[in-house]
């Protein structure tokens, strides 16, 4: 692979340029990235014939932190004042974004004080594997010290692809005394000029998403909306520059700006807008912040941020805050309000995202491992115990599929691996120190490959960090023959550490461990919900039960069931149209088993089975549409222990032969997250696999859904392997963070469209399975990861009204889930409900009117 070639024949170059009149030179990077730098961040050249978007040579712009950085050249020598230019780039975008971002070309003036002017040449729209052609223009009156062409633009974490840039001298059809006039003439700034840099210098110190807030550049980037505006500078309204909408015919015309590219959904964001109001009013008037969003099918939604009353020539601040289900195209925030006729005054506009301070300067899908190609031996590494470490050649050149999945395109990794001899302890590894490289409240994504030699049986591998004197899980895989294997996990650290280390550990003494590839890179889990927004189908409406149906609490003293509080809970559920999971028959945890069952000898456990069996499922036949047969089987042995295998299977059999309409189910914890090797996807389906081979109906995994840190492809990785239905049967996600805890909960609701459905595991903060994974608090007040939930929830579910056609039919799509119709005649209101299962076939619903 071309990284890039600094020794390029210029000339050649040059010629080529010449043929087509193209000032740009290597503009197919045919000579790699000569003339080429980036802009604060990385890039790499793919060369024909690699088989990555159809062959084709191309540069690709990765680790990209901030929107505005790419790739650039400078064209100062090869420009002159009054003539125009034509600009054609052939571009796309790798990542895991939906639908399509933005690219921009941009030129950069640099002046002699080192005044810094930009000028928007065009942008457009691309999606992901499709290449497209940006288009532009422009001209100067006078050629600076540099000028500087570069492309730049999507959002922070996608690649940017450019194939070819060509820009030609359209024309030159100024006479020579006008030219002369033209370079005296001072420079006349528009709105396609902008000293940008500042500008994100200064929002980037604030963390403000709108640029030009204090109309320092005058009405740059904001637009009137039906009215007229200008900007007064300081010393006009009590000393101050302030912008004034005047000519207001409405009350809603106003002053707006695009802030699409600088949203995402999910978060919260503050908005706080020095405003004021002048004119011939009595009183106060109203100032009003708001959203318009434009959806695909041309649909507008108008939020209301905030209001404020300001009385005539005074100042105020309007605050408010704002969050987005979805993410439309445009968002516009705009100001409006004051009665017609009232010129509205602004001063400034902050808004701020104050939740994801954690992502301020994130380097998502950066490396954080020192010398992970150990092209410099050893260095950055230390052996964790009385090991010796060496490194050797002929590891996977390819990077770990989950890696894969969350980089993109990416370098070859080099084929160097550290081999781990002499140890003594199964603790001992190579080791490093990230304490610097760490930051709280990001979730790290953990990939490498790694392989055993000179063992006799499966061994387990696991990545750890010591985090001061607390040990953390980062994955774990058992492996168990002479191939490599990739080992996959994630972490989260949310309290400052003093020292912070990496460590592989975990083969018996005796057992030589090899390492390659260590990857420990921040996730944009936000950038991937956008991929998988409308790829998921969930079922809504359905409740379990916590403990009340578990044997422990049925049937508390041997032989004397009791199922009173499970009565009352399933009666609620019927009564509100809520289906409901019944958890769990049986629990394979020794420590769950009362003390009486324990005591049990074979033959009178096995009695003891069938009657728990006969005793609920007969109760409760038709009531509960799933049942968890068996609980934490891949953790837990007891009955499987005293019964055997045999007994196991016909469990679900009797189950299912007593309540037929009910889908049995396995459920276990950690098969999701890669932390795990007990109850890893492999071995989790192979006990499945024995159950189905010797007769068991099993007709669902159930997943616990427990879980720290989750990463999307690790987690969509484990599921591609499962293979029956998966529910999510007791969600939880905890972190003291809520806008953490809302990613977190994102990730495992809309993550495999093999998910069926999700339980949420406790939602109030005084019932809680465990502390900080709570959506609504104390008094019952929802916060962030409740809002993000109900965001979600309204956005996957259905609504239609129309009229019906000439057959007296409406159609509509929907997801899956309960319906209520309302039909309304001139005489009459007739409501029906109806529920949509799983299936392509159309379902037809008769409402007599």
């Amino acid at each position: 692979m071309v990284i890039a070639i600094n020794n390029s024949d210029s000339q050649s170059s040059k010629e080529n340029g010449k043929d087509i009149g193209n000032i740009i030179l290597n503009h197919e990077f045919l000579d790699g990235l000569h003339l080429w730098p980036p802009n604060g961040c990385h890039t790499f050249v793919v060369p024909a014939g690699s088989g990555y978007r159809n062959g084709l040579t191309m540069a690709v712009v990765t680790k990209r932190t901030i929107w505005w950085q790419g790739l650039e050249q400078d064209i100062t020598s090869r420009v002159s004042a009054g003539s125009s230019y034509t600009v054609s780039a052939c571009v796309g975008a790798s990542g895991t974004f939906q639908g399509s971002v933005k690219v921009f070309a941009t030129i950069k003036l640099v002046y002699q004080n080192s005044e810094m002017k930009f000028i928007s040449i065009g942008k457009k729209y691309v999606s992901k594997e499709s290449w497209e052609m940006l288009e532009g223009s422009f001209s100067l009156s006078t050629v600076p010290n540099e000028v500087i062409f570069y492309l730049e633009g999507p959002p922070p974490g996608t690649q940017l692809l450019i194939k070819s840039v060509v820009i030609l001298r359209s024309s030159s059809t100024a006479s020579d005394e006008s030219k002369q006039e033209m370079e005296k003439a001072p420079m006349i700034t528009t709105n396609n000029y902008f000293d940008s840099q500042s500008s994100k210098e200064d929002e980037k110190d604030t963390g403000n998403i709108i640029l030009n807030h204090d109309f320092s550049y005058g009405l740059y980037l904001w637009n009137p909306n039906c009215c007229e505006a200008f900007v007064v500078p300081a010393g006009y309204h009590k000393g101050l520059a302030a912008a004034i909408v005047t000519n207001r015919k409405e009350c809603w015309h106003g002053l707006e700006q695009d802030i699409t590219s600088k949203v995402s959904e999910g978060s919260t964001y503050t908005v706080s807008a020095c405003v004021g109001a002048s004119g011939t009013f009595q009183g106060s008037a109203e100032v009003l912040a708001t959203l318009k969003l434009v959806h695909e099918n041309s649909q507008m939604k108008f939020i209301f941020i905030g209001k404020k009353s300001v009385s005539n020539e005074c100042w105020e601040m309007l605050e408010g805050s704002f969050s987005l289900s979805t993410m439309p195209d445009p968002v516009i925030f705009f100001l409006e309000g004051p009665p017609a006729g009232t010129d509205l005054l602004i001063k400034s506009v902050v808004i701020s995202c104050p939740s994801s301070s954690a992502w301020d300067d994130a380097d998502f899908g950066v490396n954080i491992i020192t010398n992970t190609s150990l092209n410099y031996g050893t260095n950055g590494w230390f052996p964790l115990g009385n090991c010796t470490m060496s490194v050797q050649t002929g590891s996977p050149l390819m990077m770990p599929p989950m890696a894969r999945d969350s980089l993109g395109a990416h370098e070859p990794l080099s084929g160097c691996y550290i081999l781990v001899t002499n140890c003594t302890q199964n603790w001992m590894g190579p080791a490093q120190m990230i304490t610097e490289k760490v930051k709280l409240y990001l979730t790290y994504q953990v990939s490498a490959w790694v392989k055993i030699i000179q063992a006799s049986g499966p061994q387990s591998v696991n990545v750890a960090l010591g985090v001061d004197s607390q040990w953390v899980n980062g994955g774990q895989v058992e492996i168990s023959n002479d191939i490599w294997h990739e080992i996959g996990g994630s972490f989260r650290i949310e309290k400052q550490a003093a020292k912070v280390m990496i460590y592989l550990q975990g083969p018996a003494a005796g057992v030589d461990l090899m390492v390659a590839g260590l990857q420990i890179f921040p996730v944009d889990r936000r950038a991937r919900f956008r991929h998988l927004k409308r790829q998921t189908e969930k079922n809504f409406n359905w409740a379990v039960f916590g403990n009340e149906l578990k044997r422990y609490w049925t049937e508390a003293q041997q032989g004397n069931f009791n199922y009173k509080d499970a009565d009352e809970l399933l009666n609620f559920c019927t009564q509100n149209n809520i289906q409901v999971r019944g958890h769990c028959i049986f629990w394979e945890e020794v420590a769950t088993v009362q003390s009486s069952v324990q005591s049990l000898n074979k033959s009178d456990l096995m009695t003891a089975v069938q009657n728990c069996l006969t005793g609920l499922l007969t109760r409760y036949k038709g009531k509960f549409k799933h049942y968890d047969v068996i609980n934490e089987m891949m953790h837990g042995s007891f009955y499987l222990d005293r019964l055997g295998k045999d007994n196991c299977v016909n469990m679900f059999t009797t189950a299912h032969q007593l309540d037929p309409s009910a889908f049995v189910f396995v459920n276990d914890y950690h098969a999701e997250d890669g932390s795990d090797s007990r109850s890893s996807p492999e071995k989790y389906i192979e006990y499945i696999h024995h159950l189905q081979e010797h007769g068991a109906p099993v007709g669902g995994i159930g997943i616990h859904g427990h879980i720290d840190s989750p990463v999307g492809p690790i987690v969509c990785s484990a599921l591609d392997k499962l293979g029956l239905p998966i529910w999510f049967t007791e969600v939880d996600v905890s972190s003291d963070k809520e806008y953490v805890r809302a990613d977190d909960l994102e990730v495992i609701l809309r993550e495999h469209p093999a998910v069926e459905g999700i339980m949420l595991w406790r939602f109030w903060e005084l019932f809680l399975n465990r502390p900080n994974s709570h959506l609504v608090n104390a008094k019952g007040d929802l916060n962030e990861t409740g809002r993000r939930y109900l965001a979600l929830k309204h956005e996957w579910l259905s609504h239609a009204h129309g009229h019906i056609d000439e057959q007296s039919q409406f159609s509509f799509r929907g997801f899956h889930g309960s319906y209520e119709v309302e039909v309304t005649t001139v005489s009459n209101k007739i409501t029906k409900k109806f529920v949509v299962d799983k299936g392509d076939d159309t379902l037809v619903i008769s409402v007599d009117i």
